[in-house]
């Protein structure tokens, strides 16, 4: 229950990084980390739109920017830079972070706190986990049940869920016991503990499934739009996508309407008007009402729009086409990842 539920979480294709030999991490809000580990005299750096190197290669391991800075490790440990490749924060935690709502929660000696921008710690929390900001809560874990805290590391929530998500609209979805359900900012419940898997609210809407069932809901909990699939996203631009029990995917709209049929073995959502599918033969691009978009051949992994570019593999180099299916970027790196505020680190060899 629990694979198939960050599976869904993945299929929002809010911004996905594609590493060496096809892998695959989750980096949901564009907040996209590099794969690892570094290949022997290659270092991680960022180009701008139009390729250009903006901070030369230097560092083991790199995100995505978020809020103006990036985490980027050297040696065993994660800092931050602006985007200008200054050390903003000197390298302090055992894992990457990311900052949201100006706080980090970064993994300090095993132990998890909360950081400003200028690197300072601005309250230890007990907990082994903690999640990022989020209209103006974070998620903490401490002996295996979570709650929330607010920006001054108060409780704000009691730790009395099994799971908890990030709070989008006003609601986040909890597991109580085996089942999920949505809780306001008082932590009271809006909608009963009843659901398989459960997915954010995205343009007032949620993806939910029990059983072999998906639907969506509205804030109420009221079933608002039944889905035949095995698995839906949230809505993005309008569209949601949808896994049928065959393991086909396409997207519907509001209505339920199927606006591209189920014929690919995965898709990310829809940004900038665009997606990248695999078609399991190769990989095309569509615009939102299903028409094919000529590119070039890639091989075969879906990425999103950020910047107005798509992050693809030609010939097992990285590069990046546009929006008109033309290549931008021409392929030259190991590794590279979306675009995140006007950058994206990628992957070359350290001359």
């Amino acid at each position: 229950m629990l694979s198939r539920r960050n599976f869904l979480k993945k299929t929002l294709g809010a911004g996905i990084i594609f590493g060496q030999a096809g892998l695959l991490l989750d980096s949901i809000s564009g907040k996209n980390a590099m794969a690892e580990p570094n290949l022997s005299g290659y270092k991680y750096g960022y180009i701008d739109p139009s390729g250009n190197i903006a901070i030369k290669p230097q560092f083991d391991s790199a995100s995505g920017f978020q809020e103006g800075l990036a985490s980027v490790k050297i040696g065993s440990l994660w800092g931050s830079i602006d985007k200008a490749g200054n050390m903003v924060i000197s390298p302090l935690s055992d894992d990457k972070y990311y900052f949201s709502e100006g706080l980090a929660a970064a993994m300090i000696g095993e132990k998890v706190a909360f950081i400003d921008r200028k690197g300072e710690i601005v309250f230890r929390p007990e907990g082994e986990k903690g999640g990022n900001f989020s209209e103006g809560l974070a998620s903490i874990c401490i002996k295996g049940k979570c709650g929330y805290l607010d920006r001054k590391g108060n409780q704000a929530i009691k730790p009395i869920y099994d799971e908890a998500d990030d709070f989008s609209e006003g609601l986040a979805a909890v597991m109580a016991g085996e089942k999920y359900g949505y809780i306001d900012k008082s932590g009271s419940f809006v909608v009963a503990p009843q659901f398989d898997v459960a997915g954010n609210f995205s343009e007032g809407l949620a993806s939910v499934s029990v059983g072999d069932k998906s639907c969506f809901i509205d804030r109420e909990g009221k079933d608002v739009l039944s889905v035949e699939c095995d698995s839906c996203s949230g809505f993005r631009e309008g569209l949601a996508l949808f896994f049928t029990k065959y393991g086909k995917c396409g997207f519907i709209d509001k209505s339920g309407k199927i606006v591209v049929q189920p014929e690919f073995e995965y898709a990310v959502s829809f940004s900038e008007g665009r997606t990248t599918a695999d078609t399991g033969d190769k990989l095309i691009l569509i615009d939102k009402t299903g028409r094919v978009i000529e590119m070039p051949n890639c091989e075969r992994e879906p990425a999103p729009f950020s910047d107005g570019l798509s992050c693809v593999i030609i010939d097992e180099k990285y590069g990046y086409i546009d929006r008109s299916g033309k290549i931008a970027i021409p392929a030259q790196f190991k590794i590279a990842g979306s675009f995140s505020e006007g950058l994206a680190a990628v992957q070359l060899y350290n001359r």
